[in-house]
């Protein structure tokens, strides 16, 4: 309900994979759009917000798109239509919000079975890898440093340790990214490089 006015175009630097991707998943229904450029999909309890609403006493209120949803949106037509996983079986932020994405194993008590985490840039990748590696080897979750980026990785490596899904995948802009296998014991879980077609749909059936 917003006019056009404060919309911060420098804020657009979506590039072309993405965008196609993006549209895949709303021409597919992947993505419900919920109004106010919110979405939702099959599992989500959560919405995912595309805009960000700046001070409202700033006239024209600041709005720019965010980047992140858009990758997480876009990842869903990955999963959906180039790994072949059932639409009812994806969600957008898990209960915990732990996760931007996860792939549920079907029926009514349902599990992950991969998480997915959405970063802006390869930089962010490469950061949290590095973190989740650190904490396997470690077997701990002590902070590497009280950044916002080290709390937010062990609130990740928590919840790998509390769902144990098989798959996580770390997906940034462009397609970039890395995927792992996950082999969990009682007292660590170890992340294992893995294709990114090894979390295709047909081969965990």
């Amino acid at each position: 309900m917003y006019g056009v006015e404060g919309f911060s175009e420098a804020s657009i630097v979506v590039g072309e994979f993405d965008a196609a991707n993006f549209l895949r998943s709303l021409d597919g229904g992947l993505a419900q759009d919920t109004g106010g450029g919110r979405y939702r999909c099959a599992q989500s309890k959560a919405v995912e917000q595309l805009f960000w609403e700046g001070k409202r006493d700033r006239v024209p209120r600041p709005i720019t798109l965010w980047l992140e949803p858009v990758i997480g949106v876009a990842t869903l037509a990955r999963i959906h239509y180039d790994l072949g996983w059932p639409q009812a079986q994806l969600g957008m932020q898990t209960a915990d919000y732990a996760f931007d994405l996860a792939v549920y194993s079907d029926g009514t008590s349902a599990r992950q079975l991969i998480a997915c985490e959405v970063k802006k840039s390869r930089l962010e990748v490469d950061g949290l890898v590095a973190d989740l590696q650190h904490h396997s080897r470690e077997r701990s979750v002590t902070p590497i440093s009280p950044s916002q980026r080290h709390r937010n990785s062990i609130k990740k490596w928590g919840a790998l340790r509390r769902h144990q899904p098989y798959f996580l995948w770390i997906v940034g802009p462009g397609g970039y990214g890395f995927a792992f296998e996950l082999r969990h014991t009682e007292a660590t879980t170890t992340l294992h490089p893995v294709d990114v077609g090894r979390l295709s749909f047909t081969r965990q059936d």
